[in-house]
């Protein structure tokens, strides 16, 4: 019985390698890696400088609830995590918006579209459609 999951699991794992997942997904690891050290410089060196000049160098840190002698709850730095958080929430938010309008996303042209007559789905440079043969005007060259 072991033999045989472990021989499937096997097969299984050769096909995720041959398939190219794994690449695409070290590729993805490894780009995300070199963008998280580009969004962390953005916030650290150009976001956050404005904001703490803003704010006068306010900084929650220290700021902490005592639970006993040697024991205390941290809630400042939890607040500066949070702070960041929304800061560098931000900046990506801003760099997607960006890149998408450096490559013209939501400028596309439909998938599909209607036909006036039959109200059947089919291709933008259909010049008649497929279901009833009615002629119609293509919205784009093919």
């Amino acid at each position: 019985m072991r033999i045989m999951f472990f021989g499937k699991f096997a097969h299984d794992f050769g096909e995720f390698i041959r398939k190219g997942s794994a690449i695409d997904m070290a590729v993805g690891i490894i780009t995300g890696a070199a963008l998280t050290s580009l969004v962390n410089s953005f916030v650290k060196d150009i976001f956050t400088p404005p904001i703490g000049l803003l704010i006068g160098g306010l900084d929650f840190s220290d700021l902490h609830i005592p639970l006993g002698r040697t024991a205390r709850m941290n809630v400042g730095v939890f607040i500066n995590v949070l702070i960041s958080f929304a800061i560098t929430m931000f900046a990506i938010f801003l760099i997607v918006k960006v890149a998408n309008r450096i490559r013209g996303h939501g400028q596309q042209a439909p998938a599909t579209r209607e036909c006036p007559d039959c109200k059947m789905s089919m291709s933008p440079a259909a010049t008649r459609c497929p279901y009833c043969t009615s002629h119609v005007t293509p919205l784009e060259k093919a």
